[in-house]
């Protein structure tokens, strides 16, 4: 089905583009297992006053069949996780620094699956803690033009292209098809 995921869609093909080795499988597959290893590493590095829970939820990752399983396939949902991880360990253990980039980082995550929206009140909390910071509304911005920007490319991927995500010649087909509203 034609999920709409442009980041993925992008960062994956830069991916296979610039590493010369193995089948175009292998090294779609390399990238989401490094991005489930990321999942471990930054949940490893969090915050001190979050380091027990992030350590256990670490450890069972690292030696769950199914999160490793689905690592290994070339799929856009892997990618949600190292963001999730972000969004939550950011929003409730990091410095105001760091938080106040979530905006961009959530919209960056929509970029990679909708799913991601269950997050929206953990970051429109932070969005809310930190709304008299310049740089919470200079994340937010960044974040809206990335999102429409991502977006927006859509309109150039090849409509005939057997896997393409359809013939998108407005911008309500563009809202029609990030609704889901045509299956």
């Amino acid at each position: 089905h034609p999920p709409g995921y442009p980041l993925f869609t992008l960062l994956l093909h830069a991916w296979i583009s610039l590493l010369p080795i193995g089948t175009v499988f292998f090294r779609a597959a390399l990238l989401n297992a490094l991005f489930a290893t990321g999942v471990a590493v930054l949940l490893y590095v969090s915050q001190s006053r979050l380091r027990a829970a992030a350590a256990a939820i670490a450890l069972t990752l690292a030696f769950s069949k199914v999160f490793w399983r689905y690592a290994e396939l070339p799929d856009a949902f892997i990618l949600n996780a190292p963001f999730a991880a972000l969004i939550i360990f950011t929003s409730f253990g990091a410095s105001s620094g760091l938080r106040r980039w979530l905006p961009l980082v959530f919209a960056l995550a929509l970029c990679n699956h909708l799913t991601i929206v269950f997050l929206a009140p953990v970051v429109a909390h932070v969005v809310w803690s930190e709304r008299r910071a310049k740089t919470t509304w200079l994340a937010t911005a960044a974040g809206l033009v990335a999102f429409a920007g991502l977006y927006a490319l859509l309109f150039l991927f090849h409509p005939q292209a057997p896997d393409s995500w359809g013939d998108l010649k407005s911008f309500e087909d563009l809202v029609r098809h990030f609704a889901r509203s045509d299956y």
